[in-house]
């Protein structure tokens, strides 16, 4: 409130934040211009290029709060406070709606996925081990391929398989009618914002 302004963290996506025609849009964007202007606040918003880049930011000062719907774990539950309204997610295959699309996690063995780090790798690597082996995970590490860039690779067929929170694949399935987004390949996942314990 010294400042005048709240300083949001969020990541660049359909579901949370987005320039469109020199807008900006998104449901956790427009979420945050209320909070700020129910505060008497200005809004700025800053782009974090991953989740760990986004708490860093948050413990480091840079920002007042994540507004961006981030995994309760118990990892973070140490140094950040989840506040706000829980979200109820969970993982989805997203691939081509094709008549020989995968309907059991046992038919991954010997598939080839392509998925970003953090929640997505480490579940597929999981679910790997419970299966005796055989997935191909693929990490993709770029910073400028996001969850949203993977998920069109699948619907233009350039890569066969990724792995996204079923709320962002329902999502991009409106654009994508060709997707299949009905294999569930993890537990449903709480999530919510999150700042600072202090």
């Amino acid at each position: 409130k010294d400042s005048g302004e709240l300083v949001v963290l969020t990541l660049y996506s359909s579901t949370s934040y987005f320039i469109y025609r020199g807008q900006e849009m998104g449901f956790q964007y427009e979420l945050s211009e209320q909070f700020a202007n129910s505060l008497g606040l200005k809004l700025r918003i800053e782009v974090a290029k991953s989740v760990d880049e986004m708490i860093q930011k948050l413990l480091a000062g840079e920002g007042d709060m994540i507004a961006y719907n981030l995994p309760i774990t118990k990892e973070w539950k140490d140094s950040i406070l989840y506040c706000g309204e829980d979200i109820i997610t969970h993982q989805v295959i997203v691939q081509q709606g094709k008549s020989k699309s995968l309907k059991d996690v046992t038919e991954l063995v010997g598939k080839d996925i392509y998925v970003k780090p953090g929640k997505y790798y480490d579940r597929l690597v999981n679910l790997n081990n419970e299966l005796g082996g055989g997935i191909h995970i693929h990490k993709v590490t770029s910073d400028s391929i996001t969850v949203e860039d993977l998920i069109t690779q699948v619907a233009q067929g350039k890569i066969p398989y990724t792995v996204a929170d079923n709320d962002l694949a329902k999502l991009n399935k409106t654009y994508y009618p060709n997707l299949n987004i009905d294999l569930s390949v993890s537990f449903d996942q709480r999530s919510s914002w999150a700042v600072r314990k202090d």
